[in-house]
């Protein structure tokens, strides 16, 4: 285990402890001039409320380095590296509803918070089951939820515990968690199983159909009554309100990985990014929400 604490104690930025409460297609739109940022690997995104009618988001590294390839529009408030904080396992990023800040999480479980983002406890210094792989933000930004790959969530602040599929057999490891905007979550496993907690309803999944590429993303719709999968080859999966207009799936040759999607405010466009934070646009854009 790393040694957070003295670390963090020094620079005070972050804290540790605090106890979880639970354990229809479009023209591919990809800009010139986007930037290619050099990645370290294991790179994950989180996308920021905006009204630039294109949107903005934030990548992160690994190493816990935050960047913003669209530029002024995800402002950046710090980073691990900028602490002098040494790591190599940093799994997730979540933006808080403003846009003013975020929180980078660790397979360990521990949590680091910037900007506007209130630390509320974290899984670092505990005995896990398996590795923590992606965070999501309760909709009023005062709680968050972690997850782990055997499917097992811990809730901080006011994000409720609603379960989890800890001890449950699963077909696949999970890969993400997306809050549904009443207060439940959604977690997705790599083969596109999706499991439903809290008041998030089910509106099916693509478990036990073959994929290209494993599925590495969840995002619900704006009013929650539908919800989008993305594949690391840029297939996009939509249920329930959630509409199809298009992917990257087999479409246009290969294509880097993809790591993660984000929807328009009325949900009538979406973009898949790249591990490059190359984005794929489909639909119409207008203001973007996370």
């Amino acid at each position: 285990m790393r040694a957070r604490t003295a670390i963090l104690a020094l620079l005070g930025a972050i804290l540790i402890g605090g106890l979880p409460t639970g354990a229809d297609s479009a023209e591919r739109q990809v800009p010139a001039d986007s930037p290619s940022p050099s990645l370290s690997g294991g790179a994950r995104l989180a996308s920021v409320p905006d009204a630039t009618g294109f949107g903005a988001f934030w990548i992160v590294q690994s190493d816990g380095e935050v960047l913003n390839p669209t530029g002024a529009g995800a402002p950046l408030f710090g980073s691990l590296p900028g602490l002098g904080i040494h790591v190599n396992d940093i799994v997730g990023i979540a933006s808080t509803p403003d846009g003013s800040g975020y929180w980078l999480v660790g397979s360990d479980g521990g949590v680091f918070a910037f900007g506007d983002a209130t630390y509320l406890g974290s899984m670092g210094g505990r005995p896990l089951n398996d590795p923590v792989v992606a965070m999501a933000a309760s909709p009023d930004g005062n709680g968050y939820w972690l997850v782990a790959s055997d499917g097992g969530v811990f809730a901080f602040g006011d994000a409720p515990y609603s379960g989890s599929m800890a001890g449950h057999p699963l077909a696949a490891p999970m890969v993400d968690i997306t809050a549904d905007p009443a207060g439940g979550y959604w977690l997705i496993g790599s083969d596109g199983g999706v499991f439903n907690f809290g008041s998030a309803p089910f509106f099916g999944s693509m478990a036990g159909t073959p994929l290209v590429g494993a599925m590495v993303g969840v995002a619900s719709s704006p009013g929650g009554a539908g919800y989008w999968l993305v594949s690391s080859d840029g297939g996009v999966f939509a249920f329930g309100e959630a509409p199809f207009l298009g992917s990257e799936g087999n479409s246009y040759g290969p294509l880097p990985p993809m790591i993660g999607f984000y929807s328009s405010t009325g949900g009538t466009a979406y973009t898949v990014v790249d591990e490059n934070g190359i984005q794929y646009r489909f639909g119409s854009y207008y203001s973007v929400t996370g």
